[in-house]
Formats: C-alpha cells, sequence, structure tokens
C-alpha cells in the first residue's frame, strides 16, 4: 500500500493482479469504500509497489517486471524485464530517475526506469531476496532467504557489509 499525500488516495495492490486507487475523503457506506479507478497491473500477483513522484508509481510482481505507472491512469509507462525469478520488492532510490528491484534469484537490479534498462545488477544474496529498503545516501539493505542482511552501493554493486541476525531463518 502506499498513499498520495495530496488527493488522500490510497494506492493498494494484491494477488488478483490489479492496482486499485481509494479515495480516502470520502465516507465510506455501510464501512466499504469503493475504489476509485482498477487497473490489470500484472500477469501475475503483485508484491511490490513505491511511489516515485506525484505521477509516477511502479509495481513488481511474479511475472518477473517491474512496471512504472502514471497515477489513476490506464498508463503504464515503462516495462523493466531482465530479471529471472519473481521481482518481490521495488524502491525508489535517492535519484528520482532509479528504482531498484530485488528478485527470488539474489539479485537487486537498478534501473534507468526511463530508458528502460538496467545499469547495474548485484549478486546480493545466494538464493531468494525478499526485501530492500533504501539506506544511506546510495546504499541499499537487503534481506534473504538466506537469513543474511546486506547493505550494498547501488553505484559500484559492492557490498558493505554483511550481517547474520541471530532471530531468523528467513527474513521478510
Amino acid at each position: 500500500m502506499m498513499r498520495h499525500e495530496e488527493k488522500d488516495i490510497l494506492v493498494s495492490t494484491g494477488c488478483d493482479m490489479f492496482i486499485k486507487g481509494w479515495d480516502m475523503a470520502k465516507e465510506p457506506e455501510d464501512g466499504f469504500v469503493d475504489s476509485e479507478w482498477s487497473i490489470k497491473g500484472h500477469n501475475e500477483y503483485i508484491f511490490g509497489l513505491t511511489k516515485i513522484n506525484d505521477e509516477l508509481y511502479a509495481t513488481s510482481s511474479h511475472d518477473k517486471t517491474v512496471k512504472v505507472w502514471k497515477m489513476g491512469k490506464n498508463a503504464e509507462r515503462y516495462v523493466l524485464s531482465g530479471h529471472s525469478g519473481p521481482v518481490w520488492s521495488v524502491i525508489r532510490l535517492q535519484d528520482q530517475m532509479k528504482l531498484a528491484s530485488a528478485s527470488a534469484e539474489g539479485r537487486i537490479f537498478i534501473w534507468d526506469y526511463e530508458a528502460e534498462e538496467a545499469t547495474l545488477r548485484i549478486k546480493a544474496h545466494s538464493n531468494q531476496i525478499n526485501c530492500i529498503i533504501p539506506y544511506k545516501k546510495t546504499q541499499i539493505m537487503s534481506c534473504g532467504d538466506d537469513g543474511l542482511v546486506k547493505i550494498s552501493d547501488w553505484e559500484t554493486g559492492e557490498t558493505l557489509k554483511e550481517v547474520v541476525l541471530n532471530a531468523h531463518s528467513e527474513l521478510w
């Protein structure tokens, strides 16, 4: 889920493969709010959702793609392909022209989404990466089924730190 602050719109995704926009300013009828718009987003489950700016957002899917959309429109702007497994997570990097995605093959892709190309592929984990988050200026933190948390530089691809958390066998 994500929220568009200016318009008080909640955007959600799910296993039904749809992206939906909800007007949170509307009063619910019988406790329910109907979606304002609905887009068939991917061919398989949608796992990731991130806001790029006030007009664009990105989704990631089991169909091995990341897609960039115009807010509230059935307007797929860019399709980012190249992962060989389901894409579990997508985030916007501090440079608003770049996205990062993480997948079941253990790699993080850094995308120039307007050029529709991966500018860097980082082999961060031995198997599935479940989540990535922005860390510091040019760094990404990732966790995966290998039980590791890693910090990688998204400009160079270098692994800067690797930590085993002594509490989980798989990290989400």
